[in-house]
């Protein structure tokens, strides 16, 4: 499949989130946009994807262009709300790349979703339609600055070990201290689980383990004892 631009703004993705699922329906469907910018409604656009024998859904938008995995409750009770609002509607997410996790979170609480990558699950009970695929499994799109998006190598091994091994909260010097890692490659680090959920910060600031066992299953995504040893 030929790569797709990156999109820069809301209007780029949803442009192309609607391309993929035009690509994924089943012969004989159709998609129209009827809205895209509304304004003042609480979402970003109306589809209406319309059955070979004419029945139809309309599918209320809501896009994005980075989705962490800490933005997904806030989104899925916006969505919600906007769907309660419109019955027999349907709640999509749309955005520019979705990880594993937040389409995993998403997935979980029911919600459909599409990324400009190709990864889509829309289930509709009227008409009957499921669509599922799976487009690109990292960011295309990530540029140089930004989180690693993993929790490959060894600061991140002395940081998570030590998040792991100790139950209690951490001020970023003492976490530099008993990891055994460098100030900067600590900073680094922590960026990337507080953007998955997997910690996050009480009243002074201090770095917390809310589910250390959600850290680990996420650590050991990264991990693997061949690749990461001599």
């Amino acid at each position: 499949m030929e790569a797709r631009p990156q999109p820069h703004n809301k209007a780029e993705v949803l442009r192309l989130g609607l391309a993929v699922l035009g690509e994924q329906l089943p012969i004989g469907w159709d998609i129209q946009p009827q809205s895209h910018r509304p304004p003042d409604t609480g979402f970003d656009a109306l589809w209406q994807v319309t059955a070979p024998d004419g029945t139809s859904v309309v599918l209320i938008v809501e896009a994005k262009r980075v989705v962490e995995r800490r933005d997904t409750a806030t989104l899925l009770q916006q969505i919600k709300t906007v769907v309660d609002e419109h019955p027999g509607s349907h709640g999509v997410v749309v955005s520019r790349y979705l990880s594993p996790p937040v389409r995993k979170r998403l997935s979980e609480a029911g919600a459909s979703y599409i990324d400009a990558t190709g990864n889509i699950a829309l289930n509709v009970s009227r008409p009957g339609l499921y669509v599922a695929d799976r487009g690109a499994g990292h960011d295309p799109w990530r540029g140089p600055g930004r989180p690693r998006g993993t929790l490959k190598g060894a600061p991140a091994a002395k940081v998570v070990r030590a998040l792991l091994d100790y139950d209690r909260s951490w001020a970023i010097r003492e976490l530099v201290r008993v990891a055994e890692a460098s100030t900067g490659s600590t900073y680094r680090v922590i960026e990337f689980p507080e953007s998955e959920d997997l910690t996050t910060r009480n009243t002074s600031g201090a770095v917390v383990v809310p589910d250390w066992i959600a850290l680990l299953r996420r650590w050991s995504e990264d991990y693997g004892f061949v690749r990461s040893n001599g």
